[in-house]
């Protein structure tokens, strides 16, 4: 994949809202793999994991997750993949998160791939009475064999109209005994936010360390957040290890 039942009802289930864009994205999916499988790859996969952290924020709470990944890639370099993460929350299991994502990859050379696309990314929490977390990114990057960068632009990072641009720079390298390492570095700037809302520029890292067996892979990683200055991100665990496994099929 590129670059990701329920005791209470689901956010979108109440009449008169749309569906997610995981429902949406899964049936173009599907669709899209019975018109043409011989020019497409379809996978998916399913994890369990101790926390789910974006950005060195937690999605789920601090509490633990699964996570559905759905991906469909086309020999024309067009791709799409979701996520639907659900987990628990005041006691019920609920979907705390969706992510769907649309995009172009063209290899340039030998060595560098161009990636372009759209996230829309919704952490359903609920700071106060305020519910937030949802935001749109379009993106521009580069992939070189293990390495890979990309800066993509946000017009309403979890607020209306706070337009951010977001750095990252993310590599991988196989080690002994079958061991992956994999680091991850970003940094999120605040172009512009509504005056009520203090949007912060910071760093956020990640490293990690997976071993697969077969379909299953194991994994675990540390991962924290930091503002200039030393100011309060207010992020609960930071840094925060999380463990996981996952199956793709």
């Amino acid at each position: 994949m590129r670059s990701t039942a329920a005791a209470a009802p689901a956010p979108w289930s109440r009449a008169g809202r749309n569906p997610p864009p995981a429902r949406a994205l899964l049936a173009a999916i599907l669709a899209l793999g019975l018109a043409k499988p011989a020019l497409a790859q379809v996978s998916a996969g399913v994890s369990v994991q101790s926390d789910y952290r974006l950005r060195g924020y937690s999605v789920s709470g601090e509490n633990p997750v699964g996570v559905l990944d759905l991906a469909y890639d086309h020999s024309s370099g067009l791709y799409t993949n979701g996520s639907v993460i659900g987990g628990r929350r005041d006691g019920d299991l609920e979907v705390v998160g969706l992510i769907g994502n649309v995009g172009y990859a063209r290899r340039l050379n030998e060595r560098l791939t161009l990636d372009v696309g759209v996230v829309r990314t919704s952490r359903l929490q609920r700071y106060g009475s305020v519910a937030t977390g949802r935001y749109t990114e379009g993106y521009l990057g580069l992939n070189a064999g293990a390495v890979s960068a990309r800066i993509s632009y946000s017009p309403d990072y979890l607020r209306d109209r706070a337009r951010t641009l977001y750095g990252e720079v993310n590599a991988g390298v196989d080690t002994v005994a079958k061991l992956r390492l994999d680091g991850h570095l970003g940094y999120l700037n605040c172009l512009d936010a509504p005056v009520r809302w203090q949007c912060t520029n910071r760093v956020d890292w990640r490293i990690g360390v997976s071993r697969q067996f077969d379909q299953l892979d194991l994994q675990a990683s540390l991962s924290g957040a930091a503002a200039p200055g030393g100011r309060s991100l207010r992020l609960g665990d930071n840094p925060a290890l999380v463990v996981g496994a996952s199956w793709t099929f």
